[in-house]
């Protein structure tokens, strides 16, 4: 849902059957591709136990820990393949950024392009500081739970956009919250909790599934019911020479329309 790619290969599709097809065979190689990884952390299990968790927890690179007892060709494909899947995923974000900006009447393909490079400078930073991906996969991860049901529940003709970007800044407030109070209450300090956000390495944190569970929870409460205090009806999109459906109504020469 939130990645541009999906979206763009969408949109790309010639009919809905290749589309079906794309998916069906997208998941199937997910589903294969996941097997793989899972038989990867068994044999690490079976060949590190519990040094993966005692004294510091390295499960996560578990992969890489056997690639450094295999053989250079291994390694070699394994830096390939990386590297690939790296570079098709940052290709289909910028891509995506740049048709988001040029999306607006007001801003050209070149302005968009322009507004997309600087978009990716604060990444390139951030990407030379050598920070856990772990943790930053965690944050993205918190906000993705935070926004997550106020944009499914677009698909609700009846959301409000402005109540639903209300349900996501409480989500996100809810996160917040969360790691606040268990720094105060296991640290008896508040910008311990908040350093927790991005140092939560344990994924088996009550911290983090309370995160979890809570913030997409009151995200979608408070997008429904401020939905139903303030009504809203989704009248379509706009379009020249079309006649108008629902309560919509657009400037002079335009209309509405589903």
């Amino acid at each position: 849902m939130f990645h541009a790619g999906f979206w763009q290969r969408v949109w790309s599709a010639g009919s809905d059957r290749n589309m079906r097809i794309g998916v069906a065979g997208a998941n199937l190689l997910q589903i294969i591709v996941m097997l793989m990884v899972g038989v990867i952390g068994f044999i690490a299990v079976a060949r590190y136990g519990d040094n993966l968790y005692f004294p510091e927890y390295v499960a996560y690179n578990s992969m890489f820990l056997l690639l450094n007892e295999m053989a250079l060709g291994w390694r070699v494909i394994t830096i390939i393949a990386a590297v690939c899947m790296v570079c098709s995923t940052a290709d289909a974000l910028q891509n995506g950024f740049a048709a988001l900006f040029s999306s607006h009447s007001r801003v050209s393909i070149v302005a968009a392009q322009l507004i997309t490079v600087a978009v990716n400078v604060p990444a390139i930073v951030l990407a030379t500081m050598q920070l856990s991906v772990l943790s930053l996969f965690i944050m993205c991860n918190l906000l993705t739970v935070a926004v997550c049901t106020p944009i499914a529940m677009g698909m609700w003709t009846g959301t409000n956009p402005t109540v639903a970007l209300v349900g996501v800044a409480t989500g996100l407030v809810v996160v917040i919250l969360i790691f606040v109070s268990s720094g105060v209450i296991e640290f008896n300090d508040v910008p311990t909790g908040l350093s927790m956000i991005y140092f939560s390495f344990d994924l088996r944190s009550p911290v983090l599934l309370c995160a979890f569970i809570l913030s997409p929870t009151v995200a979608a409460i408070v997008t429904y019911f401020g939905s139903k205090m303030f009504p809203y009806e989704f009248a379509g999109f706009r379009a020249v020479g079309k006649q108008p459906v629902g309560n919509g109504a657009g400037p002079a020469g335009t209309a509405f329309v589903a």
